[in-house]
């Protein structure tokens, strides 16, 4: 077998002389008790003679005394780009590469000052790649929405504003859990340079007692952001949406009393729930938010989520139009809202006697896809607007279609079993299977007349018709009924204020599938809850910015700009010169020219991290 031939570059492994050490300090505190740390030193020559120089503060190194020394050593070639051939142990690889990090973060020198000198190419070296473009714009508008400063006001110290914003501009990049947002900290993001914080160390209960924290300054928080929003955005807050959604938790929930069974919007009937109560102005802007039980009855949270805002003194001398949907639009929550002289637009509950509709329709929209007609009658103190929408109609009558094709070929071949060999012939047995079916094609399967045969003990026979063809066609007909006390509005203008609903469903979408809302693995309820709030704050900071895009024309969604601003990062790029001094310099990879248009329009600036320089 032939030698393998290695060429190996001697320069590389130049002898170094280390002059950096560890030094133990012991410290008298409170009550005569010692506390013990260490710090990073160099020796250093001066006019004075040879004096130590503190780098860095290391704080409680969890590290033998005897191992110091190699630490040290492992540093000082890490900062001199010093290639080892043989691997110190991980531990020692893991501080080394920490602290060196920490060290050249510290090291700043400006832009405008950084040396010129002649280096090796070949030695040009990147490393230690972070994202910054998506975190700028998050603490850019955490920061206008002055989170930080109501923050503080509740008493949190600068560092747990940090673990703060961590939690909150975490969520809303990289959506998970918390000990994901943490992963993405230590690991992928550049958060921890923009905020002059340090995540490295971050336990996971640090990041789960901020959660508890923010969740304890919920009523605070919501009420701030409500009114910074209003200044900001000149908001209009005429109509407010109301809606519930629920969303699913892994495990089995028993330590959470709010986690239950229920009617899953996702079909994840297997999982308890939780729903979450959500009130939305017609800008998509949260004005509040409450976390109910998973197998909460939606007309049951109108009181508390919304006769509350009509003695508000946010809203004392504005009107309100509420916009809900039929699972709360009950006559007990509409006669509660006229008490309170709440205007309202709902879809309405019932099917409502219209006149022939023959040449009374309004066409409102149409297009090649859609035709929107409406009819529009009084009826006492209420407007009741007929809607038909043919795109609709489409799709309802092809969910028909396709139910009812699946039911017949289950009960037609439950009926052909019958004449076979092993199969079910006993009576009892068959209408529990029939009952079953029924079950899983409740939407259809009550239009139909079922009828089963039995002679003695044995079904004989399975009979099966459509009754109620009228009535089936009336249901996947394309239209709805909507419902108003606003006698001032037209046709057009209440088919318009119903349709902002699609605000607040946006909302839910965004929560689900962009900031982390689902699943919970959460067991305790106070745990739980602070995870689903920090994704309603996250929601805040989302809206604001598509908010802010929209105005100026721009309409991607947040998941867009968030993908545009990922290969925004910052580096450590190293490089050798002719006498084995090595450069480092912590530098922004320049942003390109679509990065540059979205930072411009969100207010954000470029460059919030300068050049840093080490020299070894």
């Amino acid at each position: 077998m032939p030698k393998r031939l290695f060429m190996l570059d001697l320069r590389i492994f130049q002898p170094l002389i280390f002059s950096m050490y560890i030094r133990k300090v012991i410290q008298k505190g409170k009550k005569n008790k010692n506390y013990t740390y260490y710090r990073l030193v160099e020796n250093i020559r001066t006019e004075n003679g040879p004096r130590q120089r503190t780098l860095l503060n290391l704080g409680r190194l969890n590290l033998p005394s005897e191992r110091h020394s190699l630490l040290a050593k492992r540093i000082e070639e890490y900062l001199k780009n010093q290639l080892l051939l043989f691997q110190n142990d991980p531990e020692i690889e893991s501080l080394a590469f920490y602290f060196g990090q920490r060290l050249i973060n510290q090291s700043s020198m400006p832009s405008s000052r950084l040396p010129a000198v002649e280096v090796i190419l070949d030695t040009l070296e990147a490393s230690h790649c972070r994202t910054i473009g998506s975190e700028q714009v998050g603490l850019s508008w955490f920061r206008y929405l002055e989170m930080d400063r109501l923050l503080r006001e509740q008493g949190m110290s600068e560092r747990q504003v940090h673990m703060a914003a961590l939690s909150i501009i975490g969520r809303l990049i990289e959506p998970g859990s918390e000990l994901a947002t943490l992963a993405w900290a230590k690991e992928r993001s550049g958060l921890g340079e923009l905020l002059a914080e340090d995540f490295a160390h971050v336990s996971k209960n640090s990041i789960y007692q901020i959660a508890d924290q923010l969740y304890a300054h919920k009523e605070a928080l919501e009420v701030h952001l409500w009114q910074r929003e209003r200044k900001i955005f000149n908001l209009r807050e005429h109509l407010i949406l109301y809606d519930l959604t629920n969303t699913y938790l892994e495990g089995s929930g028993a330590d959470n009393p709010k986690a239950q069974f229920g009617l899953s919007k996702e079909r994840r009937n297997d999982c308890r729930l939780i729903t979450l109560g959500l009130v939305v102005d017609e800008d998509g802007f949260p004005k509040k938010s409450r976390f109910f039980n998973g197998n909460q009855s939606e007309p049951e949270t109108l009181k508390e989520m919304i006769l509350t805002l009509a003695g508000d003194r946010e809203y004392q001398d504005r009107p309100i139009t509420v916009v809900l949907d039929a699972g709360i639009a009950t006559e007990e929550n509409l006669d509660d809202l006229k008490q309170a002289q709440i205007h309202y637009v709902v879809v309405s509950r019932r099917r409502h006697d219209f006149p022939d509709k023959q040449g009374g329709y309004i066409t409102i929209r149409e297009n090649e896809r859609e035709k929107i007609q409406v009819w529009v009658v009084e009826e006492g103190e209420e407007k009741v607007l007929y809607v038909h929408s043919r795109g609709k109609e489409f799709k309802e009558r092809s969910i028909r279609t396709k139910f009812e094709k699946l039911f017949e070929e289950q009960l037609t071949l439950l009926k052909q079993g019958l004449s076979r060999a092993n199969t079910t012939k006993r009576y009892d047995k068959v209408v529990e299977r029939i009952g079953r079916l029924k079950e899983r094609y409740r939407r259809i399967s009550s239009y139909y007349e079922i009828r089963v045969v039995k002679e003695g003990e044995l079904a004989v026979d399975v009979q099966f018709r459509l009754n109620r063809p009228d009535q089936l066609d009336e249901k996947y007909s394309g239209s709805y009924f909507l419902r108003t006390n606003r006698l001032d509005l037209d046709e057009k203008e209440i088919w318009n204020i119903y349709n902002l609903i699609r605000r607040i469903e946006k909302s839910f979408q965004c929560l689900k599938s962009e900031l982390g809302f689902r699943p919970i693995y959460h067991q305790k309820e106070r745990r739980s809850d602070a995870h689903l709030f920090i994704s309603v704050l996250a929601y805040h900071l989302l809206n604001s910015i598509e908010h802010r895009l929209r105005s100026l024309g721009d309409h991607r969604t947040w998941s867009t700009i968030r993908k545009k601003l990922s290969t925004h990062t910052r580096v450590t790029v190293s490089l050798r010169n002719q006498k084995n001094q090595f450069y480092m310099v912590r530098l922004n990879v320049k942003p390109n020219d679509d990065q540059k248009t979205i930072y411009r329009n969100l207010l954000v600036k470029e460059t919030m991290l300068t050049p840093k320089l080490m020299v070894t």
